[in-house]
């Protein structure tokens, strides 16, 4: 990926916080600029930034969800219309070590 390239999906991301399901697991709120036509596109961009692989996807009227692994922990990276984002939500609770992995090389402009 080019410098020029990696800064706009950086920007893309400014909204990256780490937040607490109601389960208590952490998840990565990625970005509130993503549209449900936009979701491929930008979910794509992720997932190569951080090494991940999309397994499965789902689609509804309101939500676009995939299924995937990064670094080798099960995520759902999904799109949600209210409130408007994509995430990168647990599916089990040893994921929380990465997404606190993710959010501080994000932060560091590591990735």
């Amino acid at each position: 990926m080019h410098t020029n390239e990696l800064l706009y999906v950086l920007m893309e991301f400014s909204d990256l916080k780490v937040e607490t399901t109601a389960s208590g697991k952490l998840s990565l709120f990625i970005t509130k600029d993503v549209g449900f036509h936009s979701f491929p596109r930008i979910a794509k961009e992720f997932l190569k930034l951080v090494g991940g692989i999309k397994i499965f996807s789902v689609d509804a009227p309101d939500i676009r969800m995939w299924i995937v692994l990064v670094k080798f922990r099960p995520f759902y990276l999904a799109y949600d219309d209210f409130p408007q984002g994509l995430s990168l939500d647990p599916m089990r609770g040893s994921s929380d070590k990465v997404v606190r992995q993710l959010f501080e090389q994000f932060n560091a402009n590591d990735i």
